[in-house]
């Protein structure tokens, strides 16, 4: 039986909260194992009155304080901590695919680690050339070519040499974790209109170069496409990738379209990770109303990559 490591994320967020009740809900064919502190797991698990399922838990000997729904900076360094250790026991050969619950930026950072959030602490951690964020549904998938960036900074992103070099690895990435038959990328353009022929901004003229020479080597790319109109036009096709500028061009669509199966996937690391598309919803945490839809989505998803052999 393959194992499937999740991290506890922050604890006063809503994590541990659609955590039990995915497990609560859901049957997994996969053995989970929880990073953290089973305190925190019992806390919740009286709080909302679900059961800890049999499932094994590793616990993280560094402090953390219980609040739901408050930013607390000692936590910032637990969840940390329970992310470096579910990296040291998948690459140990202990877990097959992780699942990270949210973190808090704040307090991760007021802790002491300088990383904007999961997905470039993962690539320090396992020492990855290159990570990119990539997005899955039911309908479409999404690529993002920026992060977590000021919209002001994307622009400086915009150039042909590095929308090539990230496409192509998207491309390659995905082909194999997630085992596609026929992906087709379809390229956003950033400006209105896609640019409107350069009428609006000379950066897709940057991007309409990129997505010559990438039809050139052969690679299934299409567009440029005004972002305002792609989404709608796209088929029910996960195997449909949208290469999206900045951050919101992408996840508006996918996340309006199926805000309970988006799955955050991230591209270039030695191991499948996996995640659910929102944060730790402090504003709602303690209070027992969070959806665990979009969690379960997340197990299922990854259930079914680890049975395609990766």
């Amino acid at each position: 039986m393959t194992k499937i490591l999740v991290t506890c994320g922050d604890p006063n967020g809503i994590g541990v909260e659609i955590f039990l009740k995915t497990l609560n809900n859901t049957k997994l064919k996969n053995q989970i194992v929880f990073i953290g502190n089973k305190k925190i797991l019992e806390f919740y698990a009286n709080l909302y009155n679900l059961k800890i399922p049999d499932i094994e838990i590793i616990e993280i000997d560094t402090d953390f304080f219980l609040n739901p729904g408050k930013i607390e900076t000692i936590n910032g360094k637990f969840s940390a901590k329970c992310i470096e250790k579910a990296v040291d026991l998948i690459e140990k050969g202990y877990g097959n695919a992780l699942v990270t619950l949210p973190i808090c930026k704040e307090n991760f950072q007021q802790s002491g680690y300088r990383f904007e959030g999961h997905t470039d602490f993962l690539k320090h951690l396992t020492n990855a050339k290159k990570t990119m964020m990539m997005f899955y549904s039911p309908s479409f998938s999404v690529v993002l070519h920026t992060i977590h960036i000021p919209l002001k900074e994307v622009f400086k992103h915009i150039n042909q040499k590095e929308l090539e070099e990230n496409i192509e690895f998207a491309f390659n990435e995905i082909k194999k974790v997630l085992n596609f038959e026929n992906p087709q990328i379809f390229v956003c353009g950033l400006n209105p209109h896609a640019g409107e022929n350069v009428h609006i901004g000379k950066e897709d003229f940057e991007i309409k170069k990129a997505a010559k020479t990438l039809i050139q080597k052969g690679l299934p790319v299409k567009g440029v496409f005004p972002s305002d109109t792609l989404f709608s036009h796209l088929k029910q096709n996960p195997e449909q990738i949208v290469y999206a500028m900045y951050h919101d061009q992408g996840l508006i669509g996918i996340k309006t379209k199926h805000p309970e199966k988006s799955v955050n996937i991230t591209l270039g690391l030695p191991f499948l990770r996996l995640s659910v598309s929102h944060g730790t919803a402090f504003d709602i945490a303690g209070k027992g109303i969070a959806d665990y839809n979009n969690l379960r989505y997340v197990l299922e998803t990854a259930e079914k990559l680890l049975g395609r052999g990766l």
